[in-house]
């Protein structure tokens, strides 16, 4: 896990709780929200240029992380790899698959190596069997515009 720039992975990251983690990656988004618009356009496009050749940097780690995770082959894994490294970013919280992490990690690692501040991408991680509830604590948190526009949805229902 990668939150408000640290590798969480290892550390506790609150109260005992699986819900902990999305709450405090939501909470690095939000504060890291004023900084990343400050960054004028130039500045962030670099930094996102840099981001798109970290991934393609990665493609063989990629492929090998599709290939155990999925038994995806080299060609899906370039395939993803492209789109991870087209993609228009805001501040963020991807939470990566119970099933393939290491292959989502990756894409958050060369997102870091490009020199993202601190916070404008997280990355949580879980169990299968905590996904449900990692799931529905990210969906609850108001910080987050996916999560409060599927909350939304739901209350319609």
């Amino acid at each position: 896990m990668l939150i408000a720039g640290h590798n969480m992975s290892r550390r506790p990251v609150g109260p005992c709780s699986i819900a902990a983690a999305p709450l405090a990656a939501a909470d690095a988004a939000a504060k890291a929200f004023p900084a990343w618009a400050a960054i004028g356009p130039g500045e962030r496009r670099a930094m996102l240029m840099k981001a798109a050749q970290s991934l393609a940097a990665k493609s063989k780690a990629f492929a090998n992380a599709v290939a155990a995770e999925t038994g995806g082959s080299v060609l899906w894994a370039g395939f993803n790899v492209h789109l991870a490294s087209a993609g228009v970013w805001q501040q963020a919280v991807l939470k990566g698959s119970e099933l393939c992490p290491a292959t989502h990690g990756l894409i958050v690692e060369a997102l870091h190596d490009a020199g993202l501040p601190a916070g404008v991408v997280n990355f949580v991680t879980n169990a299968p069997a905590d996904a449900a509830e990692v799931v529905e604590a990210m969906i609850a948190q108001p910080d987050l515009h996916v999560g409060r526009a599927h909350h939304r949805r739901r209350e319609h229902r």
